[in-house]
């Protein structure tokens, strides 16, 4: 805005893109699903360590789907990165316009 000003131009900002809201909420699922992973992967690895025999009947098909659900929660997570790169290209979209709108200096 400084620049625009200074130029004598009329201030135009942009309005928050959508995408980054996306961005932001697919990073948050995608992070904790990853985590809530890895605590319930502990959490059964106390439980086998601890010697419950019940633990270890259930313990494939329960690394099977947290091992989805991880996976789950890395797609998610390279979704949210993805969003984040084309917010990115908004914005310097945005920017480039701008400046050519802008008077050349005399």
């Amino acid at each position: 805005s400084v620049v625009q000003e200074a130029t004598g131009s009329k201030v135009v900002t942009l309005r928050m893109p959508d995408t980054v809201r996306v961005f932001i909420g697919t990073m948050m699922m995608g992070m904790m699903l990853i985590l809530g992973s890895v605590i319930v992967h502990f959490v059964i690895g106390a439980g086998l360590l601890g010697g419950d025999a019940a633990a270890l009947e259930g313990l494939e098909s329960a690394s099977i789907r947290l091992e989805a659900f991880r996976r789950l929660g890395t797609v998610l997570y390279l979704f949210g990165i993805a969003f984040g790169l084309g917010t990115i290209i908004h914005v310097i979209r945005f920017q480039t316009i701008r400046i050519r709108q802008l008077p050349e200096p005399a």
